[in-house]
């Protein structure tokens, strides 16, 4: 495969190396090793986090029904296809604030997914983050050219990386530069990676200058979701990477080196995030 990083190079946005997006670290969604990660290429790094492709499961594989999903402030735009048919359609995965459950039973459907870093996607779609908080909705619906466009580039049998590539064309041909508000979200992302999600909304406003609402209607707009809760997801994804790094994690060192006040807020807001306690998340971890 050509190196999708071999494109011209121009400074990725800082805050892309301040944050990387981690899952529950299930060993149900990948039991063959058969899911792969592509990085960007650097005119998309700071917009792409990854681009992710998981073919449907062989005929006769064990496999759990549905795979736990938790809130990594991204937003997914996903092509899935009939491998027999070749049928392809898009759809966009928006950010979520709460556990979700994906099926995993599917031996039809080929699917290559693009996961966009928090505020990506109006880099190349304009619609506000907002709208598909919490919901899957048709890229046909937003936006008929893009859709047109990426289905036509998934043909069957064609490698994965070819794929990658035809895709990442498609997002740079619509790549939009300059957004409203640009700058202040920008920063904001990095002071909120930076402190790794331990600071208020107030303290966020201070330090650009802008008024705690102004700053709720950018994050809204950019993530789907409102600053404060912006936050403690960033917070929660450093917990969450904590957990899957430790061999043998200590629950209550783990709330207080994240900043959280006490035992019991730690607890409520994992249970909010991940619909599981944070005991029973180590023990299912194994």
């Amino acid at each position: 495969m050509p190196d999708p990083n071999g494109q011209k190079n121009v400074k990725a946005a800082a805050s892309s190396a301040l944050f990387s997006p981690v899952q529950t670290g299930s060993r149900i969604y990948n039991p063959l090793g058969r899911y792969r990660e592509w990085k960007p290429c650097p005119d998309l790094q700071g917009r792409v986090c990854c681009y992710w492709y998981l073919p449907a499961r062989p005929e006769g594989s064990v496999v759990a029904a549905c795979e736990r999903m938790v809130p990594d402030g991204c937003i997914d735009l996903i092509l899935q296809w009939d491998r027999m048919s070749g049928e392809a359609i898009a759809f966009v995965v928006g950010t979520v604030d709460q556990p979700v459950f994906v099926p995993a039973e599917d031996t039809r459907w080929d699917r290559l997914g693009i996961r966009f870093y928090p505020g990506g996607l109006q880099h190349f779609l304009k619609e506000p983050g907002h709208l598909f908080t919490n919901r899957i909705y048709p890229l046909a619906e937003i936006s008929k050219s893009l859709e047109t466009e990426l289905t036509r580039s998934v043909r069957p049998a064609v490698p994965a990386e070819e794929l990658v590539l035809a895709v990442q064309q498609c997002l740079l041909a619509r790549l939009q530069e300059r957004l409203p508000w640009d700058h202040t979200f920008r920063n904001t992302l990095r002071h909120i990676y930076l402190a790794k999600g331990r600071l208020t909304v107030h303290e966020l406003s201070q330090q650009e200058c802008v008024s705690s609402k102004q700053l709720g209607r950018i994050f809204l707009e950019r993530t789907g979701l409102s600053t404060k809760t912006f936050t403690q997801i960033i917070r929660f994804q450093q917990v969450l990477r904590h957990l899957n790094q430790e061999a043998d994690p200590v629950l209550i060192r783990a709330a207080l080196e994240h900043g959280y006040y006490d035992q019991a807020h730690f607890i409520h807001e994992f249970v909010d995030f991940s619909g599981l306690l944070p005991s029973d998340y180590v023990k299912q971890s194994g």
